[in-house]
């Protein structure tokens, strides 16, 4: 069974929708997607623009002709209701993130000749 969750947003009810993994690995494996700033803002919650739209059901470029601030309570929705999505980005990042400080470190260690 999906999560959801039916929250007022200007004015209308949305229904904040938990994704399917299927759902997932078609909006986040497209290798070449430049990020929007959409993507950048959404970034320190661990989501993109694709994911949120998904998830509530609005277009990338109604959420793009918002504020930061007025998308709050979708974000804080969405995460809501896709907290394992969440919590394997947040490992994905931290694996990553160990792996360059692993590379960096072993590059500083290789006698230059």
């Amino acid at each position: 069974m999906r999560n959801s969750k039916i929250i007022e947003f200007d004015g209308k009810e949305i229904t904040v929708k938990e994704l399917m993994v299927s759902e997932l690995d078609a909006l986040l494996g497209q290798d070449d997607h430049v990020p929007s700033w959409l993507d950048r803002i959404l970034d320190k919650d661990l989501l993109t623009g694709a994911v949120l739209s998904k998830s509530v059901g609005m277009s990338v470029a109604d959420l793009s002709a918002m504020t930061p601030s007025s998308l709050r309570p979708l974000i804080d929705a969405c995460k809501e209701v896709n907290p394992d999505f969440l919590e394997t980005a947040r490992l994905e990042v931290a694996r990553a993130e160990k792996m360059e400080e692993t590379l960096g470190s072993s590059l500083g260690a290789v006698p230059v000749s």
